[in-house]
């Protein structure tokens, strides 16, 4: 904070246009479409694990497997379709 305090007017001007950038309704959409694009690329990831896990075998990797899964659900509303592929992967490899 002190490097702040010292620059002056030149710090004031510097606050003001990271708030107006942060908080103006040009940058909310911006902000929207990064974070959906982050949260899809989450759900993909934890799918990924999940099904890696699970082909992995064992108690512990299917419990890893089941962490993933709920991660992948908790990330996004459809994530929630990995855990019944994930049991039905478990039904057919008859685990």
């Amino acid at each position: 904070m002190r490097a702040w305090k010292g620059a002056g007017a030149l710090a004031g001007a510097a606050i003001l246009f990271i708030a107006t950038m942060t908080f103006s309704y040009t940058s909310a959409d911006s902000m929207q479409w990064a974070m959906s694009a982050m949260s899809n690329y989450t759900v993909i990831a934890f799918a990924l694990l999940t099904f890696w896990m699970l082909t992995k075998g064992g108690v512990a990797w299917s419990m890893g497997a089941l962490g993933a899964a709920l991660l992948s659900g908790l990330s996004q509303g459809n994530g929630f379709l990995v855990l019944l592929l994930g049991c039905a992967f478990l039904l057919f490899d008859r685990r």
